[in-house]
């Protein structure tokens, strides 16, 4: 698999990513795209790889600027040219948390691999590459919100994820990275 940094040209493909994450079972969404965008929790999920931050995750500098930090980034796992799956990032502030959030320092982490592509070893590739990538910005931590029911939570796991909050059949979990 090549991984690539998500840029501009993968707005469809977070799109498709966070509909087939939201859909209550296999098989096509329920969902359409305009619902996300109306949907005020899934927007959130909704960033943007080609500004210097998402409006609403975090408030600019006094120069105007989202610190570089505090940008949200993904990687997208391609075969043949063709994207198979999606790493990205979600930061989200104090006044307006999402499900995962742990700390406005500590993003949130979203795996997604298409359907046809699971089991490979790919979201494991994608998740470990993003951590890498937040080592490397210096962030203290990752967090996930995972169903306890998804067999992507023993993923969370294995790479060192912490359950730090449960609520109805989901865990808040938390990687440590300094």
């Amino acid at each position: 698999m090549h991984l690539r940094w998500a840029g501009p040209e993968d707005t469809a493909l977070l799109e498709e990513a966070l509909l087939d994450t939201v859909a209550p079972e296999p098989g096509p969404p329920t969902m359409r795209t305009d619902g996300l965008r109306t949907d005020p929790t899934l927007a959130r999920y909704l960033v943007d790889f080609s500004s210097p931050g998402h409006q609403g995750q975090q408030a600019p500098d006094p120069d105007g600027r989202i610190p570089h930090h505090r940008r949200p980034f993904g990687v997208v796992g391609e075969l043949e040219g063709r994207p198979v799956g999606l790493a990205w990032t979600v930061f989200f502030t104090a006044e307006a948390p999402g499900p995962g959030f742990v700390s406005v320092e500590a993003p949130e982490l979203r795996v997604w691999v298409r359907q046809e592509f699971r089991g490979r070893g790919f979201g494991r590739t994608l998740a470990e590459s993003l951590i890498l990538a937040a080592r490397s910005r210096g962030l203290p931590g990752l967090s996930a919100w995972v169903d306890a029911f998804d067999p992507a939570i023993g993923l969370y796991f294995d790479l060192g994820f912490r359950t730090v909050g449960a609520g109805g059949h989901s865990e808040t979990m938390l990687l440590t990275l300094r």
